[in-house]
């Protein structure tokens, strides 16, 4: 993203995220009695914190995008965040969907702890959708209001040759087939 300012959003969700999921597990085991802190949901809330990361670059990009177009700094967060919302959610939810099986894993024992890990991830994957899609916009529309890309020659020539070169295999799809 080639600033601090959009790294440290970045990083000030994981916190927000890992905040959000412990509220969600505190309040889960108090209504159900099925979750606890232990190495295992732990382990879940650990693997979860990978796609917050990805989350949060994939709407932060993209507010920035529509930021380098020229728009202000609220209108890029409102709508970049909304052009990529279906995307997100659906890369998340397909990530969710294959741990939810683990919550009905019946018996005691090991299944027990694999019940709480598919939860916990499913938890902590949702709630890096919730601060992806609110909490990253907001900070983005506060802190990055003034700011400029930089310029970084070497990876802005390597993007234009980049294009270039997909542009050319598009046009000569036979060609390189």
């Amino acid at each position: 993203l080639r600033r601090y300012r959009s790294t440290f959003i970045v990083a000030a969700a994981i916190p927000a995220s890992i905040l959000v999921t412990f509220t969600a597990m505190y309040f889960i085991n108090a209504r159900y009695e099925i979750l606890s802190l232990n190495v295992i949901s732990l382990m879940g809330l650990m693997l979860g914190i990978g796609m917050l990361v990805d989350n949060a670059v994939v709407v932060l990009e993209n507010i920035l995008r529509l930021r380098r177009q020229g728009m202000e700094a609220g209108q890029a967060a409102i709508q970049g965040s909304r052009e990529v919302a279906v995307a997100v959610t659906a890369a998340t939810l397909t990530t969710a969907i294959v741990f939810l099986p683990l919550l009905f894993i019946g018996g005691g024992g090991a299944q027990t702890e694999m019940r709480e890990l598919g939860l916990v991830i499913a938890v902590a994957l949702l709630s890096s959708l919730v601060i992806s899609l609110s909490f990253i916009p907001l900070l983005a529309a506060r802190f990055l209001k003034n700011d400029t890309v930089p310029q970084i020659g070497i990876l802005d020539a390597l993007e234009r040759k980049y294009g270039h070169m997909l542009g050319w295999i598009l046009n000569h799809r036979f060609s390189v087939l």
